[in-house]
């Protein structure tokens, strides 16, 4: 009798956890990182950016830790894009080329995420909001609001259950949206098998992105000396284009959520002038000396230019 009595404490006890909901922002997102990564699941998914609506089929799946994202476009232009062990092949279908990255890659399709939510507490503030469904699932809202107006505003729509991202938008500081990608459908398999993209193919033209080891910002020939509160140097390398005999170092900055490439090259008379603007990604060409910065990012365009501004070679 007193072990059936233990054992009905047990399972009491143990359902009470099972139906528990994370009691804070950062608990809602941080369930969400981890099944983000662990999961196998597939769906539909618009994407939101420019004035422009693009849905691709999307799946995720992992197998021994090694994950696997894979887009398919449903509407032209045509391409399809694979996240595997890190490199990231896209396939032009209509140009029929090739594009293939091998620098190690962890950032999902869907969202970018910090490692460590909480260092970012110092430029962002976490709120629970209200509840909707997306998809036809209920969600929690998780307000992401900048402390400054050095990057945008984020929502994000987590499903109660599985803790997966259903929806995400962000916002410029007018508060109107600037990007949208939601689940219209999303299923979640026990496995999925990691797909295929044919790259052999002789119709394709296909250009390789190599690069050399990470190196120490040190190494670098210039400077930064304007960097917003909570951007941080992601890794710093050396890269050649496949047919090019030319090197490029790229450096990656980001504060967890938002991010900026800056890539050094060769001085070129073709130079767009001015702020290119495509959604929320801004980018502007500066010319120090004998060599281009091509500065591109997710941020806002006071972002850009404030960053431009601080850079400086080391000779100088």
């Amino acid at each position: 009798m007193l072990n059936r009595f233990l054992l009905l404490i047990l399972l009491s006890v143990s359902n009470v956890w099972a139906d528990e909901k994370p009691a804070t922002a950062l608990q809602w997102l941080g369930q969400m990182q981890q099944a983000m990564k662990s999961l196998n699941y597939q769906g539909t998914v618009a994407f939101l950016r420019n004035n422009k609506l693009d849905t691709m089929k999307y799946s995720h799946a992992v197998d021994k830790e090694v994950e696997q994202e894979h887009l398919l476009s449903l509407n032209s232009p045509m391409r399809e894009v694979l996240r595997h062990a890190g490199n990231v092949s896209c396939v032009f279908k209509d140009s029929k080329s090739v594009e293939i990255n091998h620098r190690p890659s962890g950032r999902s399709f869907i969202v970018d995420l910090p490692e460590n939510f909480t260092e970012q507490a110092a430029v962002y503030d976490f709120e629970i909001a209200e509840q909707q469904e997306v998809a036809m699932l209920p969600a929690q809202i998780i307000n992401i609001k900048p402390k400054d107006d050095y990057r945008y505003a984020r929502k994000i729509w987590i499903e109660q259950q599985n803790f997966l991202p259903l929806k995400i938008e962000a916002y410029d500081i007018t508060g109107a949206i600037i990007e949208q990608v939601m689940f219209t459908e999303l299923s979640i398999e026990k496995k999925l098998p990691f797909a295929k993209v044919d790259i052999k193919s002789e119709d394709l033209k296909v250009k390789h992105i190599h690069q050399s080891s990470l190196q120490a910002m040190e190494k670098a020939d210039f400077v930064l000396n304007n960097l917003p509160q909570g951007f941080k140097e992601v890794f710093f390398v050396e890269m050649t284009m496949h047919g090019s005999q030319q090197s490029v170092e790229h450096l990656l900055l980001s504060d967890g959520f938002s991010s900026v490439s800056i890539y050094q090259e060769a001085r070129s008379e073709k130079n767009p002038k001015g702020i290119q603007s495509a959604g929320t990604v801004h980018s502007l060409v500066k010319i120090v000396g004998s060599f281009q910065f091509v500065l591109m990012g997710d941020v806002p365009v006071k972002t850009i230019q404030f960053i431009s501004d601080g850079i400086k070679l080391k000779a100088q």
